[in-house]
């Protein structure tokens, strides 16, 4: 910029350049009085092409091509009306290439198209290409905006939606395809995007909470049943061992009743037994004692009668006399 300010400065008598061979003609024109001096197009161009600084700039820019030249002059025009005069109406057509070749704007590129289309091929082609190399941005920009918005709704649709297998791998794909974009979203697409994504992601840790509370139940339902079945196979276990030492307690009890019983037998038939030796001696004084009787041995009688009332006390029962 500050090259194209010192060309359009006052500065002092121009410092003619030189005009190639073909474009010099023998004699030169005067305007005479009453003539038109309306400036060209062109003329917007040549005069700070004639206003060249001196020094070393003059030297570098004498240097320059007209093409080089031309182009550095249009960059400092910025007025798009005169861009747009040079385009439509300049003489030369690499002129209104250049100066077609500066046009930005939308809005003057299709206007211009308009103006050209029957006049400059050239031009036109140039023009045509901007403004498909614009429509082309402006589609792609369309598209790449509705493919955010797209996938901004797919993040919202899907954090309404209930927990299944497939919630989570879903998820996970829109937002690695989110996070991968090479476009920033507007604020307020990106502000839902932001809410939705943290709605999937609470739905999934709620899951997970489901999951491991029904986890712990789970666990505790075993606990308690393992718990009642220990419980059992104590019991059984309890059951058991007082069944068996009950068993064995009868069995020691009847062993200790048989031995009890055993004794007794054998004391009731040793005292049977004795009272049988006594009753057989006191059955046998008795005969000798009747027999000393019927014999009238009284004396004897009377001895035995003393031997048996010795013996008496030592039997329950009297046993009956001899037959």
């Amino acid at each position: 910029m500050k090259l194209f300010t010192r060309l359009f400065r006052k500065a002092p008598p121009p410092v003619p350049v030189p005009v190639p061979a073909a474009a010099r003609t023998p004699t030169a024109r005067v305007p005479t009085a009453g003539a038109s001096t309306a400036r060209t197009p062109d003329e917007h161009l040549a005069k700070p092409l004639q206003q060249l600084p001196d020094g070393d700039e003059q030297r570098r820019l004498a240097g320059l091509s007209d093409q080089e030249r031309a182009a550095q002059a249009l960059a400092a025009i910025d007025d798009p009306a005169q861009i747009a005069r040079l385009v439509v109406e300049s003489p030369s057509s690499r002129l209104r290439q250049l100066a077609a070749q500066t046009i930005e704007d939308p809005a003057q590129l299709r206007l211009l198209l308009k103006q050209v289309r029957a006049k400059d091929k050239s031009v036109y082609k140039i023009l045509k290409q901007k403004c498909d190399a614009l429509n082309a941005k402006s589609m792609r920009t369309t598209q790449i905006a509705n493919e955010i918005n797209d996938l901004c709704a797919s993040l919202e649709r899907h954090s309404h939606r209930s927990y299944d297998p497939l919630y989570a791998p879903a998820f996970e794909q829109l937002d690695s395809r989110w996070r991968s974009l090479a476009t920033p979203p507007q604020p307020d697409i990106e502000q839902r995007a932001s809410q939705a994504i943290d709605r999937c992601r609470e739905v999934i840790a709620a899951h997970l909470r489901q999951i491991a509370q029904r986890a712990a139940e789970l666990a505790a339902a075993q606990a308690g049943q393992q718990a009642a079945r220990d419980l059992r196979k104590h019991e059984l276990q309890t059951a058991q061992e007082t069944a068996l030492a009950q068993t064995a307690a009868e069995t020691q009890a009847r062993k200790e009743a048989d031995a009890v019983r055993e004794a007794h037998e054998r004391v009731r038939a040793e005292k049977r037994a004795a009272e049988d030796q006594v009753f057989h001696r006191i059955g046998g004084l008795i005969r000798s004692a009747q027999g000393a009787l019927r014999d009238g041995n009284t004396q004897k009688a009377a001895a035995l009668r003393r031997a048996i009332a010795e013996k008496l006390p030592r039997a329950s029962t009297v046993p009956p006399p001899p037959r």
